[in-house]
């Protein structure tokens, strides 16, 4: 990388001075800012061109000279009804003219630059780095223009071997953080929308995007990616204050959420926010507002629902700045911060620069902030996050994976492509490195800094044992307490707990590592599910059992619940506390092995399945979108089933054929001495059939999955419910049906009916019968012509006998028999 670095320094009205420094000398001009006709500044009309997305509205440039100079700048057609074609190529060169200015030594130090690059054989490029003081937002907006644009009449140089970023002078010393072995990513990913302000529901779009786009990095150990379970700015507070690792801070905070630049009232009880910077009063209570910055919407909550939080620009610099504070003697902090949110980078008005969300995170001592200057297209943010990622685990600088994440931002329409600004003020680190020089290690992720969450301390996973290729290893997860709107499964650890067993058996399963986790939290699972599958090479086994509450959200995802799931008051899942089949899909993607099973014991099991499918028909289309070669997925049951435990013998019912076929060797059904994952369902789905006939197994595989062999047949035959289970553990359930918290009451409503109903019929069946018998006996007793010995007999039996119990149950239901 080539440095070229630009000082910008305001003189009087629109004027300009320029220094460059270069590897092809020193140059110095003056020069004029663009957009300005006749002492009149059209720069608020330039980002009102950028930020028009959706093309001309003539309503947003009412003002007829307005529309006459964008005509004249080749902004407008003729006709005034729609943009020029080439409005962006014209702004570029607008641009470029100002700062390069025609016949200017500085143009010919770029020139000079650009030919000496372009003589090297290598993969360099030039780096521009504009600089401009502080203060300089006193005296001219220099720094708010859009100078990513630079076109020099044949080509945008951003498109070419060039990058920028910005850098903000001040009187302070720059940051000066090391370059790191491994970096930790913390994704923040805010949901939070208002409606009344144009923000849209966001999708997990971009979260997927970045968790593509780190799966080599995180295969070959470079980074590791979280995500904060709660997007409040609490919950950022007490997660980064809450560290007590420096391996366990994040190296980069990544905010995926709206943003806007605007005007929040300050009028105690009122609060409301005004994008842009037009309104004076507010327009609920009539205060005046304060001058606009930038905000990022964070998420809080209000009787249970999810509201947007505006967290202004200074507020979140204060907060990184004051979470990175120790007294130890190295103690790393945040540096970087990714903001794929609107206007993030913006700053438009007052006499401070730091008014904009990235600018004032700079001016907090974060050394390097990734920033969106302008609105932003949600694919265009996707695409751009993805490569940008992928880029920095291949050791990039951060000005070249943000010029690669700008190429993946030129497909389609919108010019989305400038948007990305970098802001740079990291002592002897101009590119934005943050990692070592060193080669890249072969080596996985590192797991020293990860703890034990298991209720067994020797059920952990060995940090210090090299794995050697070929191993089998397994998490089971175990949920018997959870929060408000479930129901207690105390069988739960003994699913656990007897697998375990059988997987630890030399004799059954020979697992080398089996770890148990019961009533886990969120990040307890996340953390060891990423250590389960960090590690491993193809021919390793990777085995993740579940067996707890499954519940949907409101689209249908399947979420697997943690000690900490919780329903809030309107019976909807807080989906913040439990984990999504859309985590376990991306974990398992990123594994090495291809040989994974999944087991999963819950409710709507079988949803799992579905999770990554984009059609509205409601098909499955296993093959194409389990993915992950050598995959299978066991569920106990379809994603319309409930799945039922017992009473009597504490583990599920699926969990218990589960447990039986291994030990008894009745899985092996092909009498090979092995059981394969195929063998062992088909067994529980031929025993479960004969016990529950309306639960019904499931098995999705992909590739070979289907032929893992996952256990040998036992010498002898085992009792699986004489199996020991640790002191503590439940032996039983307390509900005979797992589901997602609630009764099923429309089927216990009919079942009742039909109860009713069948006693009903019965009861009406036995009186006609009784009736008709005492109608039988009354005819016998009564002496006609025609009576014969029978009659005779039946008389006899009944006329002097008044206590009979036949005589008391026709005196009820008729009629009475004749007296003696």
């Amino acid at each position: 990388m080539e440095l070229f670095d630009v000082w910008l320094s305001p003189l009087e009205g629109n004027q300009f001075k320029i220094i460059v420094k270069s590897n092809a000398g020193e140059a110095e001009d003056d020069s004029l800012l663009p957009f300005w006709e006749d002492g009149k500044d059209w720069r608020n009309t330039i980002i009102k061109v950028i930020e028009s997305q959706d093309g001309f509205k003539s309503d947003f440039f009412s003002d007829p000279d307005e529309q006459d100079w964008m005509v004249r700048y080749k902004l407008l057609d003729e006709d005034r009804q729609r943009f020029h074609p080439s409005y962006i190529k014209y702004i570029g060169q607008a641009l470029y003219n100002s700062l390069f200015p025609h016949g200017s030594d500085v143009r010919q130090s770029l020139n000079s630059s650009l030919r000496i690059l372009e003589s090297n054989s290598n993969n360099s490029h030039l780096h521009i780095c504009l600089k401009c003081e502080e203060y300089s937002a006193k005296r001219t907006s220099i720094a708010s223009y859009p100078w990513e644009l630079l076109h020099d009449g044949q080509r945008f140089l951003l498109h070419h071997r060039v990058s920028l970023s910005r850098y903000i002078a001040k009187k302070s010393v720059p940051s000066n953080f090391y370059p790191q072995d491994k970096i930790h990513v913390l994704l923040v990913a805010s949901r939070a929308e208002d409606e009344e302000l144009g923000l849209k529901p966001l999708t997990q779009l971009e979260q997927n995007a970045i968790r593509n786009g780190l799966i080599q990095a995180q295969k070959d150990g470079l980074i590791r990616l979280s995500r904060l379970r709660i997007p409040t700015q609490k919950e950022l507070q007490d997660h980064l204050t809450g560290l007590s690792t420096d391996d366990a801070i994040p190296h980069v905070l990544h905010f995926d959420g709206h943003g806007l630049f605007g005007k929040l009232c300050v009028e105690q009880g009122c609060s409301t926010m005004h994008k842009g910077i037009k309104a004076e009063r507010c327009r609920r209570c009539n205060s005046r507002l304060p001058e606009a910055e930038g905000y990022l919407v964070f998420e809080k909550f209000y009787k249970g629902k999810s509201k947007p939080d505006y967290v202004k620009a200074s507020s979140l610099g204060a907060l990184l700045q004051s979470t990175s504070l120790s007294d130890s003697d190295y103690h790393h902090r945040i540096s970087l911060v990714v903001l794929t949110a609107c206007q993030s980078a913006m700053a438009l008005e007052g006499d401070s620069i730091f008014n904009g969300v990235a600018q004032n995170l700079i001016d907090h001592q974060v050394p390097a902030v990734v920033a969106m200057q302008y609105s932003i297209r949600a694919d265009a943010a996707s695409n751009f996050s993805e490569q940008f990622y992928r880029s920095l685990g291949k050791r990039n600088s951060l000005s070249t994976a943000i010029h690669h994440g700008r190429v993946a931002m030129l497909q389609g329409n919108g010019h989305q492509w400038f948007r990305p600004v970098l802001y740079l003020r990291w002592k002897d680190n101009e590119g934005g490195q943050l990692f070592k020089e060193s080669k890249p290690q072969n080596s996985a992720t590192d797991e020293t800094s990860l703890h034990a969450f298991s209720v067994n301390q020797n059920s952990v996973l060995d940090d210090n044992k090299n794995l050697k290729a070929g191993q089998k290893i397994a998490l089971l997860i175990g949920v018997k307490q959870y929060g408000v709107g479930f129901k207690e499964i105390p069988g739960a650890e003994r699913d656990v707990q007897v697998f375990k067993q059988i997987l630890e058996s030399s004799n059954l399963g020979n697992f080398d590592q089996v770890i148990s986790l019961i009533d886990p939290n969120v990040q307890d699972i996340e953390q060891k599910i990423d250590l389960l599958i960090g590690k491993r090479s193809e021919k390793d086994l990777v085995l993740l059992y579940f067996s707890g509450h499954g519940v949907k959200n409101s689209n249908n995802t399947l979420f697997l619940t943690t000690c900490k799931t919780q329903k809030n008051s309107q019976g909807e899942l807080d989906e913040s506390t439990a984990i999504s089949a859309q985590f376990i899909h991306d974990a398992m993607d990123r594994c090495n092995s291809k040989q994974q099973i999944i087991i999963l014991d819950c409710c709507f099991s079988g949803a799992f399945s579905e999770n990554l499918l984009v059609k509205d028909d409601g098909s499955i289309d296993l093959k194409n979108q389990l993915g992950g070669e050598g995959r299978v997925i066991l569920t106990s049951s379809t994603s319309l089933e409930n799945s039922f435990a017992t009473k009597s013998e504490g583990s599920s019912i699926y969990t218990k054929y589960l447990v039986q076929g291994i030990q008894t060797g009745e899985a092996d059904l092909n009498g090979d001495q092995r059981i394969s994952i195929q063998e062992l369902h088909d067994y529980i789905q031929r025993e479960m059939k004969k016990e529950m006939p309306s639960m019904t197994p499931g098995i999705y595989t992909t590739g070979e999955g289907a032929r893992i062999l996952l256990a040998r047949v036992p010498d002898t035959p085992i009792d699986w419910s004489a199996f020991e289970i640790p002191k503590g553990s439940e032996n039983f359930v307390e509900s005979s049906v797992r589901t997602g918290g609630q009764p099923n009451y429309q089927k216990i409503a009919f079942m009742l009916s039909a109860t009713i109903a069948t006693i009903s019929f019965l009861g009406l069946l036995m009186f006609v019968l009784m009736r008709l018998r005492c109608s039988s006996i009354k005819e016998s007793m009564t002496y006609t012509e025609d009576s014969d010995y029978h009659d005779k007999y039946v008389f006899d039996k009944y006329i002097d006998n008044k206590n009979h119990p036949q005589r008391k149950i026709c005196e009820l239901v008729g009629p009475n028999l004749p007296p003696n």
